[in-house]
């Protein structure tokens, strides 16, 4: 039994396994699934571009996007953006880290940003309230926790991540 848990786990057990080698940040699973160089860096583009104004009109902190933007890096860098829907994904991972930097914003609140968001990504001028009880809420609401569990998954749960910022302000000093 012990044998099998251990098989099972990922291989991605502590903070140093997400350093990866050249090879495999250029081979990530998206590209092995087809997916071009210049797609894959334009759909990371536009999900921390989607992060970093989610993140504005919930009033999180910029660490909380910053640790969002990385553990989106982590999670395309482990699974293919075939099998994962990129803009779900970067507001999960928005959900997830506003958690963890203990700034939790409500599901609602964020479902009603991503709606939001959405709609002036498809070029609606003056985008529609998300209505509460409706059923595109309550699809949004299974899609970031169905997402936000998959991502917890992947990860192992190791979620750490070290912010720069600390060592930016020694070397500027």
């Amino acid at each position: 039994m012990q044998k099998r848990l251990q098989a099972a786990r990922p291989s991605h057990e502590n903070v140093f396994d997400f350093i990866f080698p050249a090879n495999e940040v250029r081979m990530t699973p998206s590209r092995l699934d087809g997916v071009e160089e210049a797609v894959e860096t334009m759909n990371r583009i536009a999900a921390c571009e989607l992060i970093n104004d989610a993140a504005l009109l919930l009033l999180l902190p910029q660490v909380a996007s910053a640790r969002a933007q990385v553990l989106l890096h982590r999670v395309f860098q482990r699974k293919s953006m075939r099998k994962y829907n990129v803009p779900i994904t970067a507001i999960s991972c928005l959900y997830l880290a506003a958690k963890m930097e203990e700034n939790q914003k409500s599901l609602r609140d964020t479902c009603n940003v991503f709606h939001h968001l959405m709609q002036l990504e498809e070029g609606k001028e003056n985008p529609d309230p998300l209505e509460y009880q409706s059923d595109k809420y309550y699809t949004y609401r299974k899609k970031i926790i169905t997402q936000e569990r998959l991502i917890l998954r992947d990860m192992a749960f190791v979620l750490h991540v070290e912010h720069p910022h600390k060592y930016v302000v020694n070397y500027l000093h």
